[in-house]
């Protein structure tokens, strides 16, 4: 994903003559939906798996 985003902000600055903060924000809906999106997925396996199980250490 990272790769993803260095040549997409590289592609629009360079190729679309976008200044950085207009590639930045063109980039922004794609930032907002995978927070949304892991927000959701995390949602879903806490329900299905338990609100414990989600833990990176044991306590």
């Amino acid at each position: 994903m990272t790769g993803f985003g260095v040549v997409f902000s590289f592609y629009t600055q360079a190729g679309l003559g976008f200044t950085p903060l207009q590639a930045g924000l063109t980039a922004l809906p794609q930032a907002v939906g995978g927070v949304a999106g892991f927000a959701l997925a995390m949602a879903g396996l806490q329900e299905k798996l338990g609100r414990g199980s989600c833990r990176s250490a044991p306590s």
